[in-house]
């Protein structure tokens, strides 16, 4: 009866992960713009979106928007309203650059980096979560997968407090989840 259960409960537990890696979908304001993500992928870069972009505790809609930038980078900002590119309206972004191309948020900590915090995504990926002190205090967390390196943001006005954790470890709790979700999430791609 013991070994009955056990396997019930195995397959049980194969079946939720099996059923997450085929139906896992981007966040809603991420599905927009899934086919603008795939056409602005060069070929042989892959991207990965978190299953979720809402904030706890934050009844705003949020809007993302596809950048390609010079540099080589593809930045999917999140912000209050459609088209955002004003500090103002903007909550976040994720971002990720090819192989042999240094994401321009490594040259930024390179320079104003207070605080850096290795962090295990998923098994096998570790990246860090990194503090700067620029124009404002903001953190973030950098990592590699897939070959590239991947960023998220998010703003730090934007984070209320959690339940029983300052201001500063609700802002490191949120990036993070951001950050876990889209290292295991399968990679998107140009097809």
């Amino acid at each position: 009866m013991k070994l009955k259960s056990l396997l019930t409960t195995t397959v049980c537990l194969f079946g939720i992960a099996v059923a997450r890696q085929a139906f896992a979908v981007p966040a809603e304001p991420l599905q927009a713009i899934l086919d603008d993500v795939k056409a602005q992928l060069p070929s042989g870069m892959v991207m990965r979106l978190p299953t979720q972009a809402a904030v706890e505790g934050v009844q705003e809609a949020l809007y993302a928007t596809v950048e390609r930038t010079d540099e080589g980078e593809l930045r999917i900002d999140l912000g209050s309203y459609p088209n955002c590119t004003a500090r103002a309206c903007m909550r976040g972004y994720f971002s990720s650059t090819p192989a042999g191309v240094e994401h321009p948020r490594e040259a930024y900590a390179r320079e104003f980096e207070i605080g850096r915090a290795p962090i295990t995504l998923t098994d096998g990926v570790v990246g860090h979560y990194i503090t700067v002190e620029g124009v404002r205090q903001h953190s973030y967390v950098l990592w590699q997968q897939d070959g590239q390196t991947y960023v998220v943001s998010i703003a730090p006005k934007y984070q209320p407090t959690l339940d029983g954790l300052t201001p500063a470890q609700s802002a490191r709790q949120r990036v993070l989840y951001f950050a876990i979700s889209m290292a295991m999430e399968p990679p998107i791609s140009r097809e």
